[in-house]
């Protein structure tokens, strides 16, 4: 009988202990790692394209309400392209030509986010973020010099479902993916002729190319 009582006791402490994590009134701070890369060929592996892209975010958020949380984030993110093409003359391989191009962008996106239970320790939640970001784009030159090309200012609303594991008390880690996200960019070209141009992009699925993975710190 007493056993039985301990055990109960320990199993309700732990309940409780798990589900505080996300209480009203509990902070939590932390951030994720995003990474991407793909590989393409063409052409008898005469053209190939490598690109790799990540991306760093640290966050602060807090719980307005039970599994209820607003907050912020930072981030800064880049996206470099390998490009390499091998010239044919009367159908004789020539010499390989390289290029690369190199995008850098910093952002803050506010964020709100809500929770729902699985298990005691683990956790499913929804994320809508509101993006703002500003960058610079590069590419190498003939001399081998990279330049500036373009300047650009993205707005992006998005959408992100997760899952989120409670090792102990106060850690969670997180893996989340993209799902929908509505992209609008302004740019000005700054190199050679001057002019300036916006793109529309709208996205729905899971992305399960670009994973996040974070670490958080709630108390």
């Amino acid at each position: 009988m007493k056993t039985k009582l301990v055990i109960t006791l320990a199993l309700s402490i732990f309940t409780l202990a798990s589900n505080a994590q996300t209480e009203k009134g509990n902070f939590l701070i932390g951030g994720s790692i995003g990474y991407s890369t793909a590989k393409s060929s063409a052409g008898s592996s005469s053209q190939s394209h490598r690109s790799t892209a990540y991306t760093i975010s640290p966050k602060i958020g807090y719980f307005i309400d039970n599994n209820f949380a607003i907050g912020t984030k930072l981030q800064y993110s880049a996206n470099k392209s390998n490009y390499s093409n091998r010239n044919y003359q009367n159908g004789i391989p020539g010499e390989w030509t390289y290029n690369v191009d190199r995008t850098d962008s910093y952002g803050i996106s506010p964020f709100v986010r809500y929770y729902v239970n699985i298990t005691d320790i683990l956790k499913f939640y929804g994320e809508f973020e509101m993006s703002f970001e500003t960058g610079k784009s590069k590419s190498k030159n003939d001399k081998g010099e990279m330049i500036t090309k373009d300047k650009f200012n993205n707005y992006r609303p998005a959408i992100s479902p997760g899952l989120v594991l409670f090792p102990s008390k106060k850690w969670a880690i997180e893996f989340s993916f993209p799902l929908v996200s509505y992209e609008k960019r302004t740019f000005s070209r700054i190199s050679g002729q001057e002019e300036k141009a916006s793109t529309n992009s709208f996205n729905f699925g899971l992305n399960t190319f670009a994973p996040k993975l974070g670490l958080n710190y709630h108390f």
